[in-house]
């Protein structure tokens, strides 16, 4: 990825995903979440999960996974398209 994510835009992205999702983090796991970005959507993906406390595997269906990285698949995108300000 050649642009990068400022920590107020995933902040906006876990606000997204805890209204749509309830996937819901606390703000003192941001840190760790911003370690995670540079591990591509599916890293960052297991570590939101890791975050609100499950098993990115065995305590998530299958389809909210998918549901919830589709999101953050579409805003890694159009952060690297430079859609998201």
């Amino acid at each position: 990825m050649s642009h990068e994510i400022s920590e107020d835009q995933v902040v906006r992205l876990l606000g997204d995903l805890c209204r749509r999702y309830g996937v819901c983090v606390s703000p003192h796991s941001l840190p760790q979440l911003m370690g995670a970005v540079s591990s591509g959507v599916d890293g960052f993906t297991d570590a939101v999960f890791r975050a609100e406390g499950c098993d990115p595997y065995a305590g998530v269906p299958l389809r909210h996974r998918r549901e919830v990285r589709a999101v953050i698949a579409d805003f890694f995108e159009q952060v690297e398209n430079e859609d998201v300000a």
